[in-house]
């Protein structure tokens, strides 16, 4: 056996001629084992992105020395070598690549004579292509028990790459996967669950916040569902376009959706309109972040959406800060939700630069930020609405205590003003019983006038009437002297004529004696 392994070896150094030695193979014995073997990889970047299985046995590789080597953001092809030794008993192994976000990934196994069997798998290609159902690439290796396999494994991605590479039996990882599935899934109910019950509070207060909230919860879960490879799977398997483009699609709206929930729940407009407009800019960045990616221009696309998010973040701070200052409440949950979130972040970049070990801890770090950041914001607009009702209820009491006190001056108003009106009435009162005296007082004079008047007239007529009986009267009485001197004389001529006739003396006699006379 050791002979055969012997020969084996030389042979592969035969045929990797011009190679750097190899490492040792990666020996599997026990079968309830999960392995990482990142550190048993050997890697070369080809540069040129064109280089064919032959060309690169030529090429120098150099040592990972990393339980999961970091590709870092580069736009070319990736080569590790490796060997793998089977004693566990079963003939077949499955090397399982967890890292879905890859957008092409070819296996290449060396057989006996020297050529190479290649498998394939990418984001180019329908879901349904693929020989397990999962969405992390999953090669199965057949190789005897006993016996050596020598491997070339091609990765190329425009995005942040990194090979956790596991090797196992098919149950151990399975036993693997389903528990991740199992987690996601509990991540998935939470956002869900947050989800539906902001719907709900939306429906019934119609407070637009909460439907802003909705978009950014949902964005959030089908980010890590993206990042995951959930999306691909379950969502769009046959959509190539858009399973390419979805790690920066997606985390684009959850950037938009992020800046205007902050804007609403902060009422940065209100309460920092610096802030506010701050936001504003952040959310057009995202926008532009569009324009790459429909160019295909990848790379730049990734790299300017991290960008932006790094800077929305740190400003989502400042301005949480600023709002919290001037009072508001709510700003409080939002800065310590916001703040585990970034954790996370941070947790999961340093993860990324090989700053933390890729662990269960850090794999899971996102997804339990998230879902602590979404939790809490849901408790905070939910207090939220206790401080509206609250608000409203010392809105209600102090419009209840202004109406009482207007309620008061009013009745005092009317007291004041009755008391003027009464006042005023007596005075219109007395003015009018002055005005009704000097009114009866003044027809009282026109009435003596009149009387005056008539009085006059009738004087004046009276004397009229005087002057005109006065005057035959005056004239009668001044002729009574003469007409006395004429009766005398008569008389005195009668007599004489008595006394010349007798019997006209008797006439004459008769005469004067007469009264009419």
């Amino acid at each position: 056996m050791m002979l055969k392994r012997l020969v084996l070896f030389l042979l592969f150094v035969v045929c990797s001629a011009g190679t750097a030695s190899a490492s040792g193979p990666i020996v599997v014995t026990d079968n309830a084992k999960l392995m990482k073997i990142g550190k048993w990889l050997e890697l070369y970047a080809d540069h040129t992105n064109k280089l064919t299985i032959e060309q690169v046995q030529e090429k120098v590789f150099r040592a990972s020395g990393q339980d999961v080597p970091n590709l870092m953001i580069t736009p070319y092809t990736h080569w590790a070598r490796f060997s793998v030794e089977n004693r566990t008993g079963s003939e077949t192994l499955l090397l399982e690549l967890e890292y879905p976000t890859l957008d092409q990934v070819v296996l290449y196994e060396q057989q006996h004579g020297g050529g190479f069997v290649k498998k394939e798998m990418s984001t180019s290609r329908p879901y349904s292509d693929r020989e397990f159902n999962h969405q992390n690439y999953i090669f199965r290796l057949n190789i005897p028990d006993g016996e050596t396999r020598h491997y070339y494994l091609s990765v190329k991605a425009d995005e942040q790459a990194q090979l956790p590479i596991y090797l196992s039996t098919e149950t151990v990882i399975n036993q693997k996967n389903t528990q991740r599935n199992f987690i996601f899934g509990i991540y998935l109910g939470i956002i869900l669950v947050m989800a539906l019950y902001n719907l709900f509070i939306f429906l019934t207060t119609r407070d637009s916040s909460y439907l802003i909230y909705v978009a950014y919860i949902v964005c959030v879960g089908l980010t890590q569902a993206s990042q995951q490879g959930y999306t691909f799977r379950f969502l769009y398997p046959n959509n190539t376009w858009l399973v390419r483009h979805d790690t920066v699609f997606i985390p684009i709206l959850n950037g938009i959706t992020a800046a205007l929930f902050i804007q609403s729940f902060l009422h940065s407009r209100e309460r920092y309109p610096l802030g506010h407009k701050l936001l504003h800019t952040v959310t057009v960045f995202y926008i532009l972040c569009f324009i790459p990616m429909f160019m295909d221009a990848y790379m730049v696309a990734q790299v300017w959406v991290q960008a932006v998010a790094m800077v929305g973040s740190l400003t989502a701070i400042f301005v949480g800060v600023k709002v919290h200052r001037t009072g508001f409440k709510p700003a409080r949950y939002f800065l310590i939700a916001w703040g585990i979130f970034l954790t996370s972040v941070i947790i999961f970049v340093m993860r990324n630069f090989n700053l933390l070990p890729y662990n269960d801890f850090t794999y899971y770090a996102l997804q339990v930020g998230s879902a602590a950041e979404v939790t809490l914001l849901s408790f905070a607009l939910a207090n939220k609405i206790n401080i509206y009702r609250k608000e409203k209820e010392e809105s209600a009491a102090l419009a209840l205590q202004v109406s009482q006190e207007n309620e008061q001056l009013v009745r005092e108003q009317n007291a004041v003003l009755e008391a003027k009106v009464q006042e005023r009435t007596e005075e219109l009162q007395s003015s009018n019983k002055e005005l009704n005296k000097a009114l009866s007082n003044l027809k009282s004079a026109q009435t003596q006038l009149v009387e005056a008047e008539k009085m006059a007239s009738l004087g004046q007529l009276t004397a009229g009437i005087a002057h005109e009986i006065n005057n035959p009267i005056n004239f009668v009485t001044s002729n009574i002297k003469p007409l006395k001197l004429d009766f005398a004389d008569l008389r005195s001529l009668l007599r004489k004529y008595e006394h010349g006739n007798g019997g006209a003396g008797e006439d004459a006699a008769d005469v004067a004696g007469n009264p009419a006379f």
